[in-house]
């Protein structure tokens, strides 16, 4: 991962690293944030990375430009600054007593009405439903962040296995900056899965569609070949 600033100070963090007016990250932010888009795809095992890792990444020599050699606070106080912006979070295990840190440039959101309870309703018990105006509500708020915050196109996936789940849905509304995937939710046969795929896609409601697999629920794995010659077909496929 490489990118074309000029090279930042070893010794600070804002001042003399700043970025251009307008800019969302100054120089070191954005090598902390391309390191760890990096390391997620090329090193998945070790991701995501201790603060000790990280800098490693930062202050490596090879297929980086500028060649830098960030001090571990320079590399802490950038990333207190990209938490609170909502571009990194804070990964803490049981494992391993070290905080880990991970992007979020390509991370969505996805909504499970069946879980959306009313009042006096028991999860388990009955399937939830959602309004297509709460929907519509949260799809407007990510669409902000994202022009906000200058972030790239972000998935909003609504699950459904049922035609009740998503009431009113012909109001869904699209939002630039948002994908918005209605995804066919539900283990059981190939058939049945089918079935559900069909209902959850029809119309004309010019969405993206989902499909997703259990590996354990479902009555005979449907495989690859099979989930591609779904009509239309998925733009998301999902494995749990």
């Amino acid at each position: 991962m490489s990118d074309t600033h000029d090279a930042p100070t070893a010794t600070s963090h804002g001042a003399d690293a700043t970025a251009p007016a307008g800019a969302l990250l100054d120089v070191t932010e954005a090598r902390i944030l391309g390191c760890l888009i990096e390391k997620e795809r090329t090193t998945p095992a070790e991701y995501p990375l201790t603060a000790n890792a990280l800098m490693r990444a930062c202050n490596q020599s090879t297929s980086r430009q500028p060649v830098v050699a960030f001090e571990e606070r320079i590399v802490d106080a950038a990333l207190g600054a990209m938490k609170g912006r909502g571009l990194v979070r804070f990964v803490h295990s049981q494992s391993n007593r070290a905080t880990k840190y991970r992007h979020v440039a390509d991370e969505g959101l996805a909504l499970d009405p069946e879980w959306r309870m009313r009042p006096g309703e028991v999860p388990g018990r009955v399937i939830g439903q959602v309004d297509a105006e709460e929907v519509n509500r949260v799809a407007g708020w990510m669409a902000q962040m994202v022009k906000r915050r200058n972030l790239p196109d972000k998935i909003l996936l609504v699950h459904q296995f049922e035609d009740g789940m998503i009431e009113r849905r012909a109001r869904l509304r699209p939002h630039r900056g948002i994908d918005f995937v209605l995804n066919a939710d539900g283990f059981g046969t190939a058939s049945a899965k089918t079935g559900t795929y069909r209902r959850v896609t029809r119309g004309d409601h010019g969405f993206a569609t989902g499909f997703k697999l259990f590996y354990e629920e479902d009555t005979g794995l449907m495989t690859p070949g099979q989930v591609l010659r779904l009509s239309p077909r998925p733009d998301v496929v999902i494995y749990e």
